[in-house]
């Protein structure tokens, strides 16, 4: 493969010195970081899917589905706190998410079947 001219989007385009066949790269780290920022956007912001992407339900879900098994790190910033507030979201069924945090970060989060 030999470079061979740029998309009318600005990418690269490579062409095969055998068969004369063009192509595009894809890195598939960006590609990752833009799916979980589309996730991240669907999940706090409720942001309906319409609004994120131009795909269907089903393919928004099957390329996310990998997001669902993402731990964050947390790192706490040191500085006590006089109030910790305490807040679930609740998701499908049985699901919510227990989030930890002060006025300033996430503290800590639990997965949960009930606020309970």
């Amino acid at each position: 493969m030999i470079k061979w001219g740029k998309t009318t989007t600005g990418k690269q385009r490579y062409r095969c010195k055998n068969c004369n066949a063009s192509n595009t790269k894809k890195k598939e780290s960006i590609t990752l970081q833009n799916e979980l920022k589309k996730f991240v956007n669907w999940l706090i912001d409720s942001t309906k899917i319409d609004h994120i992407t131009k795909s269907s339900r089903s393919t928004f879900y099957r390329k996310t589905n990998w997001c669902w098994n993402v731990i964050p790190k947390i790192k706490s910033d040191g500085i006590p706190s006089d109030f910790i507030f305490v807040d679930a979201t609740h998701l499908s069924g049985d699901n919510c998410l227990l989030i930890v945090r002060n006025e300033r970060v996430v503290l800590n989060y639990l997965w949960a079947e009930k606020e309970g």
